[in-house]
């Protein structure tokens, strides 16, 4: 029989409805260009890259208990109104692009044969950025970061009893064929498990721009509504991420050599390995999110806070028996 494979992508923080309700703000989404002021409900995300780093060891998946990290990469594709509809009559993607980059530290509450959940340990960054040059790919791992940076924020911590920050994925046996299924196979020696997840995120805003954001929120969700697929069917793996908040360059290798067309990036390690998901130790992801706003200064609820606490110190109880057992 294929060897089945627990697998998870770690980009948390859920909420639930009860202890968050977005509000659609203003948005000015180019400051002094042609384009309006526009009341925005969502951003809607195009299909973007993310990769869990050292999550795969000996074959298999990091044991409970371990801390990881995710970074993740992508452009907008729509400003939604309130009901979720594309706003039209804008230049976005003809003049100007707006990308994002996340990283996130994130522990492994829990592992079987073909699923994990994972939590947020907090902290991490979140950042949009506004550039008119237009140039991020997601095939090379380039521009995501070259813009001017609008929006910035860093993660909640996780709570398993309410739901905030955790985290699922699961994968199906053995090897699916090749990572890239998108177009041309951009990367002929890397093939993936398949598997499909989601996840919600939500982030303390502590920075952004008042001549693109006239109201300031203070809390940003990046919720996956459609998928954290394998394989790659809709979009290229990226052969760099961003590891590092405001960066101009990718600084890590995600797949590595792209020998497919129009590939520029310098970086050349492989960590995914030759089977994306087993060979290791980073495992890559292909993801599509969307992000609403909340502008209330006292979110989450009281009620919810007390349960993060609760939660934070049953991670740290697990985590401190774990060390101790292991002497």
């Amino acid at each position: 029989m294929m060897k089945r494979l627990s697998l998870a992508l770690a980009l948390l923080l859920g909420v639930s409805t009860a202890a968050l309700a977005t509000t659609p703000i203003p948005i000015n989404p180019d400051a002094a260009g042609p384009d309006p002021v526009i009341l925005v409900g969502s951003l809607g995300w195009n299909n973007g890259f993310s990769i869990a780093v050292n999550t795969i060891s000996g074959g298999g998946f990091v044991p409970t208990g371990t801390i990881i990290t995710t970074f993740g990469q992508g452009a907008l594709a729509n400003f939604n109104n309130s009901s979720g509809n594309a706003i039209g009559g804008l230049t976005l993607n003809s003049a100007y692009e707006w990308t994002y980059v996340l990283g996130l530290p994130e522990i492994v509450i829990s592992s079987t044969g073909t699923s994990a959940t994972f939590g947020s340990t907090g902290g991490g960054f979140f950042e949009i950025f506004y550039d008119t040059s237009m140039d991020s790919s997601v095939l090379n791992g380039t521009g995501f970061t070259d813009g001017q940076l609008i929006l910035a924020g860093t993660f909640l911590p996780f709570d398993a009893g309410s739901g905030i920050g955790v985290s699922s994925f699961t994968a199906s046996s053995g090897s699916a064929g090749a990572l890239d299924q998108f177009g041309e196979n951009n990367y002929p020696g890397v093939n993936t498990v398949s598997g499909v997840g989601s996840f919600n995120l939500l982030a303390a805003i502590t920075f952004f721009d008042p001549a693109f954001f006239p109201t300031g929120p203070s809390l940003i969700s990046i919720t996956a509504n459609g998928f954290t697929n394998l394989p790659f069917l809709q979009q290229n793996p990226s052969s760099c991420y961003t590891a590092v908040p405001g960066a101009n360059a990718p600084v890590t290798s995600a797949v590595g050599p792209n020998t497919g067309t129009g590939a520029t990036s310098p970086c050349l390690i492989n960590t995914v390995g030759a089977i994306n998901g087993i060979s290791g130790p980073n495992v890559a992801f292909e993801t599509r999110a969307t992000s609403a706003f909340n502008v209330s200064p006292s979110v989450p609820e009281p009620a919810s806070l007390a349960l993060l606490g609760i939660g934070l110190a049953g991670v740290a109880a697990f985590a401190r028996r774990r060390r101790e057992g292991s002497r």
